[in-house]
């Protein structure tokens, strides 16, 4: 069973999507936020049930495929590994219908 999980990223003083930093310039909250999406997709990255995750732009910061064995699978890795990272906000579970 294929699923992608969406995934939004935050630095603990609020949301702070991509939307919400001046694409102009350099400013210190642009790297600030940059650093921090990193860091979150290299723990993404560290677990063994992710194939792939990449960083996005638009409403939503990273992107996960993940392949597990039933749904009941899928929700222990969502609830027990990906929302146990402390900057990760929100989640939304798209599972795969047909390929």
């Amino acid at each position: 069973m294929k699923a992608f999980i969406l995934a939004n990223v935050e630095n603990g003083k609020g949301k702070s999507g991509i939307g919400l930093i001046s694409a102009g310039g350099k400013s210190k909250a642009r790297e600030i936020r940059q650093a921090l999406e990193f860091n979150v997709l290299n723990k993404i990255n560290d677990l063994k049930e992710v194939e792939e995750a990449y960083l996005l732009f638009g409403e939503w910061d990273i992107l996960i495929k993940v392949n597990g064995k039933n749904p009941e699978y899928l929700t222990n890795f969502v609830i027990n590994k990906i929302r146990k990272i402390p900057e990760i906000k929100l989640t939304s579970t798209m599972i795969v219908a047909q390929s």
